[in-house]
């Protein structure tokens, strides 16, 4: 029996063509993204850029799981850095826990959200630092997520508060990270081994 031929290619061959033009495409948005990274609005730029820096898989204090999981949604927000030593653009880390119980960051850069840019012009420029983390503030509170962040006491302060759980969740984050660290260097070596040949 003839194969069926669908505009007089093979379905095998087509199928293979389809494949490739989406993993093209896939991978042409993906450059995009990195190049640009611009959104409309937090919500999407969040989806995007977010990065699991503790999975809650990875916390082993039955006490910090549970609180954590009763803490979903919310989140801290650093005062914001440069993003680089000539540019204006700030970065805002956000640190939240996510609807996993993972415990996830993101810098936010205002200038790459369409809407949240467009809120902070309308700003006197000296007041652009406070600004910034009130704009995204009131924009994640819009998205159902809870502050641990209190900006009136951390002007008091003059520095960043960070409760009593934010600083066990991020001692074991770095627990997290050291831990990977090492797993990766030492199978980097096992494979430096196995392609010695000698």
């Amino acid at each position: 029996m003839e194969k069926e031929k669908f505009g007089g290619v093979e379905p095998e061959i087509e199928k293979e063509i389809n494949k490739e033009g989406w993993e093209r495409e896939t991978k042409e948005l993906s450059e995009k993204l990195e190049t640009e990274g611009k959104t409309e609005d937090l919500g999407t730029y969040i989806r995007l850029h977010k990065e699991i820096i503790l999975p809650h898989s990875e916390v082993l204090d039955p006490e910090l799981r549970k609180e954590i999981i009763e803490k979903k949604g919310h989140f801290i927000l650093s005062p914001g850095v440069f993003k680089n030593y000539y540019g204006k653009e700030r970065i805002n880390k956000l640190h939240y826990i996510d609807k996993e119980g993972d415990i996830t960051e993101i810098g936010i850069i205002v200038e790459d959200i369409m809407n949240l840019r467009k809120q902070l012009e309308s700003y006197p420029k000296d007041k652009t630092v406070d600004s910034r983390r009130k704009i995204i503030i009131g924009e994640l509170d819009k998205l159902g997520f809870v502050s641990d962040t209190s900006l009136e006491d951390e002007k008091k302060a003059m520095v960043q508060i960070i409760n009593e759980l934010w600083e066990k969740i991020f001692k074991v984050a770095n627990e997290y990270k050291i831990k990977l660290e090492k797993e990766m260097a030492e199978s980097a070596l096992k494979e430096k081994k196995e392609e010695f040949d000698f």
